[in-house]
């Protein structure tokens, strides 16, 4: 049987590698040009997006349960460029940035801008690697100065512009929303997607609601439970209930997003969550929920019906 979570925790006995991003090749650098006026510009950021789910989860082959375990991450230079990508937005007007995104826990842990690199001042705890060629960001990876909730074209733009310009905390945690949070929630993406939208001529503003909002401030608690699991230990579905106070399986499926997809065994884990589900349906006579594969993205679906579904609902 595997060990508990709450008794046994992965041992971090490995060196602390120095990162460069020069070891990162072609294939981990990834490219969205923002033209405003493009028509179709909501459904390539979703394609974008799923692209990048995909390339975080896998990179193109397995490497979750072998190489999150911290002895082998730490330890072994076969699994360094695995772990880290490079998301990049450009537009015209010459603005540009680099971020830098962990890819076990999806951490926006930095960015690139006029030939320097910035991270949070964190990053060597978030990534277990230090990063002694760049300047330390004064903030760190957490939403201290609250998670942002209202976002538009204009919002997406102007951070861009403004972390481009003076480094700006704010507009920094607005884009860690657009990009990382979106890479990990199927939700998060289909509330982000529409403000790239126009209505009436006008840039269409979303704001992010309670549920939502909660969704991203566990997403700590979240993969820590699904990593643990995927190197080993015990998941316990009812714990994970708890410990992000949902209510059903459709809220922890859309709070897992991107989790959800990593594993193979991806039935297994439908299986645990409806039986929770009507388990709790019977507590409660609430209706059960019939189908929660609609409210997750895998890896088993065309990337077709991902977008298919997400473009019903902007």
């Amino acid at each position: 049987m595997a060990p508990k979570i709450e008794k046994s925790q992965p041992k971090d006995k490995g060196k602390r590698r120095d990162f460069d991003p020069r070891r990162l090749g072609k294939d981990d650098r990834f490219v969205f040009n923002l033209r405003f006026d493009d028509q179709h510009l909501i459904y390539n950021f979703i394609t974008f997006i799923v692209q990048l789910r995909y390339f975080a989860a896998c990179g193109g082959e397995r490497f979750i349960r072998e190489k999150l375990d911290y002895k082998l991450c730490l330890g072994d230079d076969k699994s360094y460029k695995n772990l880290f990508m490079i998301v990049a937005f450009y537009f015209e007007g010459g603005y540009g940035i680099d971020f830098l995104i962990y890819k076990p826990n999806v951490y926006n842990v930095g960015f690139f801008i006029e030939n320097k690199w910035y991270v949070v001042k964190d990053f060597s705890d978030l990534t277990h690697h230090k990063f002694t060629k760049s300047e330390e960001l004064k903030y760190d990876s957490s939403y201290r100065l609250g998670c942002p909730t209202h976002f538009s074209l204009i919002v997406f733009k102007e951070s861009i512009i403004n972390v481009f310009n003076s480094r700006d905390e704010k507009s920094f945690r607005n884009l860690c929303v657009i990009l990382c949070e979106t890479m990990r929630s199927d939700e998060i993406l289909r509330v982000i997607s529409k403000s790239l939208g126009m209505n009436n001529g006008e840039p269409r503003q979303v704001t992010l609601n309670r549920r939502q909002l909660d969704t991203i401030l566990n997403w700590g608690h979240t993969s820590g439970v699904w990593y643990l699991y995927d190197l080993g230990f015990e998941w316990d579905p009812l714990r994970l209930y708890t410990q992000l106070g949902l209510r059903d399986a459709k809220e922890c499926s859309a709070s897992l997003g991107l989790a959800l997809k990593m594993d193979q065994k991806f039935e297994f884990y439908i299986d645990k969550l409806r039986a929770l589900d009507e388990h709790k349906r019977r507590q409660t006579q609430r209706r059960p929920i019939d189908d929660i594969k609609g409210f997750i993205t895998t890896e088993k679906w065309q990337k077709m019906e991902v977008m298919d579904k997400l473009e019903d609902d902007i």
